[in-house]
C-alpha cells in the first residue's frame, strides 16, 4: 500500500510541475456521497472498468446532488 501512495504522490507532483497551477477544494463528506457509491458499486464488480468524458449512468444523479450540496455548504 505504501509503494501505491508513493507513486500516486510522484504522480501528482509531476502534473503540478507541467501545469504549474493547482487549487485544493474541502468538500466534506456530507457532501460526496457519489465516492461512497462508486465505491460500493465497483466492490461488486470482477473487471478493470475506464469511463472517459461522462460519468457513468449509476453514478450522474448523485454527482448533480453532491454539486448541489456542496454549493450551499
Amino acid at each position: 500500500m505504501q509503494d501505491e501512495i508513493g507513486v500516486i504522490c510522484r504522480n501528482v507532483k509531476r502534473l503540478l510541475q507541467e501545469t504549474g497551477e493547482c487549487r485544493w477544494h474541502h468538500i466534506c463528506r456530507e457532501a460526496n456521497e457519489a465516492a461512497h457509491v462508486m465505491a460500493h458499486a465497483m466492490s461488486n464488480w470482477n473487471e478493470t472498468v475506464i469511463w472517459f468524458d461522462s460519468p457513468p449512468g449509476f453514478l450522474f444523479n448523485q454527482l448533480q446532488l453532491d454539486d448541489v450540496t456542496a454549493l450551499t455548504d
